[in-house]
């Protein structure tokens, strides 16, 4: 699964390589004549919460950690309400990426940029990759990635395990992690996963 604030770019000039190159989010978000290529994130996570500890001894609870927890709480940190239709997304340009929360705003589809909340860097990889006749490139890549979350209300580092289709540029990832929520001591473990890309 998924510090410093890097952001990643998930395709070389190929476009078959995972999380290849780490940069500064979103300053090329307003670039003309630039194809966007657009990644959901999903989470799935379990958190086990540090409860009151006193001379007697002390308690924890249990939470699941969605999406949309996520969300809310970035949307606490910029001062926006999202709609319970906003997606987190990873947004890649030919030389940039930045996570956005992106939701319907007065029908139009508009990206809030959150990178200074979530950041994603990965460590060496390692490919197993064939290329038949057709061209079509088959394998995958593999490394382990680091997800960074940072907003008042929620804190969270998650490192997994992660793997790259070449095929359908889906990223899965599983693994654990430790942070805050609201305050208290957490400890997470589950999966993070990206959506095959689509152009914008």
């Amino acid at each position: 699964m998924l510090a410093t604030k890097k952001d990643i770019t998930t395709k070389p000039a190929l476009g078959i390589a995972i999380l290849a190159a780490m940069l500064a989010a979103g300053s090329a978000y307003g670039a003309t004549n630039v194809t966007l290529q657009v990644q959901t994130v999903t989470l799935a996570l379990k958190a086990t919460v540090q409860g009151p500890v006193t001379a007697g001894g002390s308690t924890c609870t249990t939470a699941s950690l969605a999406t949309k927890d996520v969300i809310a709480a970035l949307g606490k940190a910029v001062g926006t309400n999202f709609s319970a239709a906003a997606r987190l997304v990873l947004i890649s340009s030919p030389t940039n990426s930045w996570f956005s929360v992106q939701d319907v705003v007065s029908k139009q589809t508009v990206n809030f940029p959150v990178s200074t909340n979530v950041t994603l860097v990965t460590s060496d990889t390692v490919t197993q990759i064939t290329t038949p006749m057709s061209g079509q490139a088959r394998g995958a890549t593999y490394g382990v990635s680091t997800l960074q979350v940072r907003t008042p209300t929620l804190s969270m580092t998650l490192y997994g395990y992660s793997s790259e289709s070449f095929s359908t540029t889906t990223i899965t990832s599983s693994g654990f992690g430790y942070g805050l929520i609201g305050g208290s001591t957490a400890i997470f473990k589950g999966t993070v996963n990206f959506s095959p890309m689509k152009l914008q």
